[in-house]
């Protein structure tokens, strides 16, 4: 989609935003980008699970936090000899599977809280669990079990997704399927093989035909 037609279509830009949107389309651009990029690291990281990630920009919030709290500060030094009289340092953002890695764990270790008398407060539901700090998840409902798709909810269900026969974890097919069953089926694959370096600078290769199994949800 292009600039213009997101500017129109977003209908809660206002102020600022709305100008900015209007006057930078490249900037616009890379916001879709950045979109996609999300969409995609949320769905691999999330490939073995019920939950297969939504394309709602509520849920990708935490995402830019925990992009700005994982930057560091690279530097690179200059003088005569190697020496360091003069340092010139800068800002570089993390890997984005980085920050995919780090997040899936903050929900991996998510708490569940309900709110305290005075209003403010959250409190952990269950025992012997420590109070959440600023970079914990928290959530005060328990998820639907995602198994169908439910637009209200961003699921995409599990219908089609591929799962392991074999597994007993989250990716295995009798929980993955939510226990529907599955179907096996063979699909031919084309994929670089016979790849040789020619000088300079060119990589060659061929294309290969590779059957592989897959286990599908039904």
């Amino acid at each position: 989609m292009d600039p213009n037609s997101i500017c129109r279509k977003t209908k809660r830009l206002a102020g600022k935003q709305a100008e900015l949107c209007q006057l930078e389309p490249e900037i616009v651009q890379e916001v879709a980008k950045g979109t996609k990029l999300g969409v995609r690291e949320c769905q691999y990281q999330f490939r073995f699970r019920r939950w297969n990630c939504t394309s709602h920009s509520k849920y990708f919030r935490s995402c830019s936090r925990a992009v700005r709290s994982y930057m560091r500060t690279e530097c690179k030094c200059h003088g005569l000899s190697g020496s360091c009289t003069l340092r010139t340092c800068w800002r570089k953002m993390p890997h984005f599977r980085e920050v995919g890695d780090r997040l899936l764990e903050r929900f991996n270790g998510a708490f569940k809280v309900m709110g305290g008398n005075d209003g403010k407060t959250l409190i952990p539901v269950g025992d012997n669990i420590k109070p959440p700090d600023k970079q914990d998840l928290i959530y005060s409902a328990d998820s639907p079990d995602f198994c169908s798709a439910n637009r209200k909810t961003g699921s995409l269900g599990t219908r089609g997704r591929v799962c392991n026969s074999t597994a007993m974890d989250t990716s295995g097919c009798d929980l993955l399927c939510c226990g529907r069953g599955h179907r096996d089926e063979t699909v031919v694959l084309e994929e670089n093989c016979l790849c040789r370096f020619h000088w300079c600078c060119v990589v060659q290769c061929r294309k290969c035909s590779v059957r592989q199994e897959l286990s599908l949800c039904i």
